[in-house]
């Protein structure tokens, strides 16, 4: 997964379905059954907001994305005393 292509998700100009083959193109199998999703760290820091986790939480729930391949580091930061931290930190 490349994160610029989350942060363009989150910005508007990267459709769902860019987003989702992102994903699944980054899998990578390592075992028979088991696989990982190589992340592509951005180099700049990203503000997530309200809004950008309730569109991705969307795109989740209308099973456009799916929830176990979705990952990032530490470049992207939100409000952890807000209601972003506590759903991102739920995040299966």
């Amino acid at each position: 997964m490349r994160e610029i292509v989350l942060r363009d998700f989150f910005l508007g100009t990267v459709t769902c379905s860019a987003l989702a083959r992102d994903l699944e193109n980054s899998k990578r199998k390592v075992g028979p059954i088991d696989w990982v999703v190589e992340i592509e760290d951005m180099e700049d820091q990203f503000w997530v907001t309200r809004q950008m986790l309730i569109s991705i939480c969307d795109a989740v729930l209308s099973e456009q994305l799916p929830t176990e391949d979705l990952s990032a580091n530490d470049h992207f930061e939100w409000d952890a005393k807000d209601v972003i931290g506590n759903v991102i930190h739920d995040w299966p």
